[in-house]
């Protein structure tokens, strides 16, 4: 979490202003602890990070449920981490509608695709060149002759824009 004094305030006591992703609880938490202490925002950040939970702990993760996953794995050392979670039905999703209508959405009301250019570009050879860099030849009649070819093999690059 950082910290900041709004523009115009040093010294004069105000609270910091703090980036808006914390809940209101974590927010609260932040501006009493840096009245407390003198308007110290460096104390405030300390003291945020060592009490940074604040919200109740994750009820999903029971020692019932990691002893289960555990001798799930240990039963089993070769099966996949995604065949685990789907014999122990972890991965099932509780918010697919949500999901589904946020999909539909996206589908039926985005328009930025109007303003967005996709291209691409691809080389071709038009003379079956062969990448022979690793190959080499000796020659026990000319070890001097030289074989001249172009720096680079002809060929046509297409350029694509759709939009």
């Amino acid at each position: 979490m950082q910290m900041a004094r709004r523009k115009g305030t040093r010294g004069t006591g105000a609270a910091p202003t703090v980036f808006w992703n914390q809940t209101a609880m974590e927010r609260a938490f932040c501006i009493s602890v840096f009245y407390r202490n003198n308007d110290s925002a460096t104390v405030a950040r300390c003291k945020f990070r060592e009490h940074r939970n604040l919200r109740r702990p994750r009820t999903s993760r029971t020692e019932e449920s990691i002893d289960v996953v555990q001798e799930s794995v240990r039963e089993n050392l070769t099966q996949s981490i995604r065949k685990h979670s789907k014999a122990l039905k972890i991965n099932v999703t509780a918010n697919f509608k949500e999901r589904l209508n946020f999909s539909n959405e996206m589908v039926n009301g985005f328009t930025l695709f109007n303003n967005v250019l996709f291209s691409d570009e691809a080389h071709f050879h038009i003379n079956d060149h062969v990448n022979r860099q690793n190959c080499r030849y000796c020659s026990s009649e000319n070890p001097r002759h030289k074989h001249q070819r172009p720096l680079h093999s002809t060929k046509v690059t297409v350029w694509v824009r759709l939009g």
